[in-house]
Order: structure tokens, then C-alpha cells, then sequence
């Protein structure tokens, strides 16, 4: 009998503690304080009450230290909360489209990009209440920039843009913020309650510190070139190119735009570098070019060679 109740009292305890510990992590603090409310109030008495005689000084030993460990994690974790701004006028976590488990200020979404020719759409799903202000933009690689200020609404937010022609080949990032720190934009109450006045009490891996000692929640920027990325590419290299007093050319070996053994010729300014500066360059621009075409070009291996402006095969691995 004693083993027994021995097996029970101890699985209660588990049982009890998990419950507490999985609570936590669901976010809701009312469930938290019932479970360790059992624990700390109606273990001890089951103990000292109906079983006082069925423990030995060892066994109330062992008892007394896994309370000690389930007392200092209540504790612990109460106060955790309270440190991280837990509003408990609202103890049940937000339940919007996500339908979540998790306390309302933990700040989630997704950006979806899509593109017809110069027609862009973005589509933003979110656990932002409705009203939740973001900005939605396109820069491109000049700076220039497309911006709008949306609302959610169910969750979601749905904005087309159109590539304005004067932006002509550019390698376009798109991006979407719900802001606490824009001058233009005010976040209304219901929003700050949630995630604090400068949202500094979200909490979220996409939550990204702002200068008011809060955060803003920021999703996955997305980029493309515009129209296409052969167009684009032949863009940036001649713009390498023309910046470049050590470069006269970088082109395909294939006149079909194959990327995959790109041809780097150096000016007549090679000839006054030292051996050492000559390899490293090469090994660093290598790596640079590499990655860019990987990048865009799709091209998953790239074999890299350089020739002099008489059109001398350079050995890297000889300089």
C-alpha cells in the first residue's frame, strides 16, 4: 500500500509541475498560478495529513527538496512574466487567423511577394490586431522608393504596387514594418496596449530594436530584378566595369549568356600591381563575382578565369 501511494503522490507531483511548466509556455498566467497553487497548497497537507506516518525521514528528505526546486520555479517564473509586461486585465493569449498559443504581444507574420512584368502585389498575414498600422515598400538599387501606409484587417493586409518605368533594370527589395518609431505613423491604442507604447514589450524574433528603446516588427524583406536578371546582371557588370580603373571587361564565355565560366579581363594598370596584391585580388573578386551569379544568374557552379589586356591567360595559383 505504501508503494502505492508512494508511485501516485510522486506522479501527481510530475503531472503537476508539467502542467505548470507547459502553461507558461502557452502564455497563460491563470492556468500557471492553478497548477503550482495545487502544488504548493494541497501537496504539503496530503503529506503531513493523510500519510504521516507512511514516510520515512529519507523519503520526506526527498520531498522536501523537490518542493524547495517546484517553489523556486513558480517563483521564478511569475516573476518572469511580470518582468516581460504580462497585461493581466487580459490573461487569455490572442486569437486571431493564426490562432496562436502564445501571449499577444509575441509578434508573427509573413510577406508574400508576387510579380506580374511591373505589377507587384504584397500580401501580409499577421497575429497584429486589426488597425495594426504597417508600411510596405520597394526600393531599388538607386534608392528610390515606393511606400504605403495599410491597415490589417482579419489579419491580413493585400497592397499592389506598379515598378514605375523610370526605375528601368533594377534589383528591387521589398519590404513591410509595423512601426513604432515613424513620426508618420501613429499605432493606435489598442496596438501600443499590446505591444507597448514604442513596442517595447514585443517579443518576437522578428521584433527589431528602433531608437526609442522599443522595437518595431519587421518581416522577411523579398527581393527580384526587374525585368529579368540577364538584364540585370548586364547592368551591374558594366557598372563594375565602369567604376573599376583595374578592369576593362567581364563577360560570358558563351554568347547565349552562360554565366557558368565568366571571362575577367584587367586594364594596363595590372602590370603595376606586386605579385601578392595580384593573387589576392583575384581570390577576392573571384568569390564577389561567384556569389553575384550564384545569386542571380541560378548558375550552380562557376569556374572563374582571369586574362590580361593582351589577352594573357593569368594563373591564380602562379602569381
Amino acid at each position: 500500500m505504501k508503494k502505492f501511494i508512494d508511485v501516485l503522490l510522486w506522479l501527481l507531483i510530475a503531472v503537476m509541475f508539467v502542467l505548470s511548466v507547459f502553461s507558461a509556455f502557452l502564455g497563460s498566467i491563470l492556468v500557471v498560478m492553478l497548477f503550482s497553487s495545487i502544488i504548493v497548497f494541497l501537496i504539503p497537507p496530503v503529506r503531513r495529513v493523510i500519510f504521516p506516518k507512511m514516510f520515512k525521514d529519507k523519503d520526506t528528505l526527498k520531498l522536501r527538496t523537490l518542493f524547495s526546486v517546484l517553489y523556486v520555479a513558480i517563483i521564478a517564473t511569475i516573476i518572469f512574466i511580470i518582468l516581460q509586461g504580462a497585461d493581466f486585465s487580459k490573461l487569455n493569449p490572442y486569437t486571431g487567423p493564426y490562432k496562436f498559443k502564445k501571449p499577444a504581444r509575441y509578434f508573427e507574420g509573413t510577406l508574400v511577394v508576387d510579380r506580374d512584368n511591373e505589377y507587384v502585389s504584397m500580401e501580409i498575414t499577421t497575429n497584429a490586431p486589426d488597425n495594426a498600422f504597417f508600411e510596405l515598400s520597394m526600393v531599388n538599387d538607386d534608392q528610390k522608393v515606393i511606400s504605403s501606409i495599410e491597415s490589417v484587417l482579419n489579419g491580413k493586409i493585400n497592397r499592389e504596387f506598379t515598378i514605375p518605368e523610370e526605375w528601368g533594370t533594377s534589383l528591387v527589395l521589398c519590404n513591410a514594418v509595423m512601426p513604432f518609431n515613424f513620426p508618420s505613423v501613429k499605432q493606435p491604442d489598442a496596438v501600443k496596449k499590446i505591444y507597448g507604447i514604442n513596442g517595447s514589450k514585443m517579443d518576437s524574433p522578428l521584433a527589431e530594436a528602433n531608437n526609442l528603446n522599443g522595437f518595431n516588427g519587421v518581416l522577411r524583406a523579398q527581393y527580384f530584378t526587374y525585368p529579368d536578371n540577364i538584364s540585370y546582371i548586364d547592368k551591374a557588370i558594366k557598372k563594375i566595369v565602369n567604376e573599376s580603373d583595374l578592369l576593362d571587361a567581364i563577360y560570358p564565355e558563351s554568347e547565349m549568356m552562360d554565366w557558368t565560366a565568366p571571362i575577367v579581363v584587367f586594364s594596363i594598370e595590372w602590370d603595376s600591381l606586386e605579385s601578392s596584391e595580384k593573387k589576392q585580388i583575384c581570390t577576392d573578386f573571384e568569390k564577389d563575382l561567384k556569389q553575384f551569379l550564384k545569386q542571380h544568374a541560378e548558375v550552380p557552379k562557376i569556374d572563374v578565369r582571369f586574362i590580361d589586356y593582351q589577352g594573357n591567360v593569368i594563373q591564380v595559383s602562379e602569381l
